[in-house]
């Protein structure tokens, strides 16, 4: 049986809005952005400032930031809601995209917009009215609440794909690439729990063939940054639990288990070597 995504109708004008808006800074400044400056990024310093930057991505830098901050705090809320791992797992994995990001923002000295805003405040006026959204969506029940997970993942993913459109930064694209698999990787384990429930989810926004090949690709290991000292994406299972997060020549933090230097590798369930985890 097919059944439509859950997503009461204000989420999902909502969630089409915000993706309308950054789908139209990218067309309207992505012409401009072959002017950005590309940096000489290392692990150990970065020649970087926001002048180097354009505009879109600029917005880009600090919208993100704010969207990583809203899967975390939805995610935080719908695990003490419910007590269920996907949502506890998948916020650990948020909370090192929303770093990710930070690590942008302090290499070419911005503002940061979340600073220690608590959970459910945003500066962003859209997303703040997204996560009020969300969050009413989501308390119903369960199944809503992994519905609005895999409505953020998609969310997220479109948004990760048009500011990669709209920038030539090397940085930039390192750190949105691995956002991005890690997106996939979400959407992956929210769908699977969706669906063992007998329900075949259909796209609430995404065109169902970049759906469905998300879907039928396997879970994806992110990279480090030069950016974000070693932390990469670790691959997750249908509840969200990392497993083999592991950073290239630094310490690499997956979504629940670590390794370094490519050697020895931490688990949730213990601890592994040459890079095996427990």
């Amino acid at each position: 049986m097919i059944v439509k995504a859950r997503s009461s109708q204000a989420l999902l004008l909502g969630a089409v809005a915000l993706v309308a808006v950054i789908s139209f800074a990218a067309v309207a400044v992505g012409a401009t952005s072959g002017d950005s400056t590309s940096s000489a990024s290392s692990a150990v310093a970065i020649d970087a400032s926001a002048s180097s930057l354009t505009d879109v991505e600029v917005e880009g830098i600090m919208f993100m930031r704010e969207e990583e901050k809203l899967a975390y705090d939805v995610y935080m809320t719908f695990a003490d809601l419910y007590g269920q791992p996907i949502f506890s797992n998948i916020a650990s994995a948020e909370a090192q995209h929303m770093a990710a990001v930070l690590g942008l923002i302090e290499a070419y000295d911005l503002d940061d917009p979340v600073d220690d805003s608590p959970i459910g405040v945003f500066v962003n006026e859209d997303l703040q009215a997204l996560y009020d959204d969300l969050i009413a969506d989501g308390s119903v029940d369960l199944a809503a609440a992994l519905e609005v997970g895999a409505v953020i993942e998609e969310v997220d993913i479109l948004d990760l794909e048009r500011f990669l459109d709209a920038t030539t930064n090397p940085d930039i694209i390192q750190v949105y690439d691995n956002l991005l698999r890690g997106s996939e990787n979400h959407l992956r384990a929210f769908v699977s729990q969706i669906e063992a429930t007998g329900t075949d989810r259909v796209p609430a926004l995404m065109d169902q063939r970049a759906y469905d090949e998300i879907l039928a690709s396997q879970m994806q290991r992110g990279g480090s940054s030069n950016l974000d000292h070693g932390h990469g994406e670790g691959e997750c299972d249908e509840t969200g639990e990392g497993e083999h997060g592991q950073g290239e020549h630094a310490q690499g933090q997956g979504m629940h288990g670590q390794g370094q230097g490519g050697q020895g590798g931490q688990g949730k369930h213990g601890r592994g070597q040459n890079g095996q985890n427990g």
